[in-house]
């Protein structure tokens, strides 16, 4: 274990340890003790769904690019993604779903990847902006709009693109790797975005409501207040402080959930539960993916040249 490793880990544990202590392990305990098995069991096959939307949308971003590459085997390599970034801070370890896809060329896809990240976000600072509002005020609002017109200027603009590309060409050594992983970043054409990025809000919602339900099998909250919040609680696992933004996560949620006079105990609860239904058990079976289909052994250079995207 290295030490950047170790000292996430450390952090990981403190951040834990102060939730329970501001809770208190008795309480959280009795919290999770009086779960309502039918909210709950709603909640948990909503998954599965969120899973397939998910998978649907790496299929549609590459498909492309990855020219033959199935439906079932973006599934594959979709889960295969969450259980690489269980194992990362900020989840970054997501990108690793571009090794399980054997077609295409590796850089470009690795590009596509980056790309999808970045849709991702938009679309969840786009639903997080009522909640900011409400929860921030109208300065901390009229930055994130910025900085959500600024993403969605960059995600659709190719000349945009090109000129950040000049920009980092300036000042990095490895100018041949980034112009093909820029050239995969603008390979995706606007109605495919476009597509991509329904497919994400779609899977959002759902995930949205899967925590409505979770957080109405421990107390009544109305669903509004749950959908000011949920963005907010999901943009935390960006944060590359913790390991599987564990503790960060919870903190934000029982933060945010306060306004509406949701207990901590069960803020953290919920928020616990989403993550252990929607990534660890997704995760644990991507390992299983991982193991039985392995990776593909091509290189980053294994492709053939490219030419600086335009």
């Amino acid at each position: 274990m290295n030490v950047q490793t170790a000292g996430k880990l450390a952090l990981t544990v403190a951040i834990v340890w102060f939730l329970l202590a501001h809770i208190g392990v008795e309480r959280l305990e009795t919290n999770l003790q009086r779960i309502d098995g039918g909210w709950f069991v709603w909640a948990f096959f909503c998954s599965p769904v969120i899973v397939l939307v998910s998978a649907r949308k790496w299929y549609e971003i590459i498909r492309a690019e990855a020219q033959g590459v199935t439906y079932y085997e973006a599934v594959r390599a979709f889960l295969g993604g969450t259980f690489f970034g269980l194992l990362t801070p900020g989840r970054l370890g997501e990108f690793g779903k571009v090794a399980l896809i054997r077609q295409g060329r590796l850089p470009i896809l690795s590009g596509i990847a980056l790309l999808e990240r970045m849709l991702d976000v938009e679309v969840l600072i786009l639903m997080a902006l009522w909640g900011v509002w409400g929860i921030f005020g109208l300065q901390t609002f009229a930055v994130v709009v910025m900085v959500a017109g600024c993403g969605a200027w960059f995600i659709v603009s190719n000349r945009l693109k090109q000129q950040v590309l000049n920009a980092v060409l300036l000042l990095t050594p490895f100018k041949n790797k980034v112009a093909v992983v820029f050239t995969g970043i603008c390979a995706v054409a606007p109605a495919t975005l476009a597509k991509c990025a329904g497919l994400r809000f779609l899977a959002c919602s759902i995930d949205l409501f899967q925590f409505y339900l979770i957080i109405n099998s421990f107390d009544s909250v109305k669903f509004l207040h749950v959908a000011a919040v949920y963005p907010l609680i999901i943009l935390t696992n960006l944060i590359p402080l913790t390991i599987g933004g564990i503790g960060i996560r919870e903190a934000m949620s029982m933060y945010a959930l306060s306004f509406f006079n949701v207990n901590p105990e069960t803020a953290v609860s919920a928020s616990f539960l989403l993550f252990a239904i929607n990534t660890f058990i997704p995760g644990v079976t991507g390992g299983l993916v991982v193991a039985r289909y392995g990776i593909s052994t091509r290189t980053f250079t294994e492709s053939a040249p490219l030419a600086a995207p335009r």
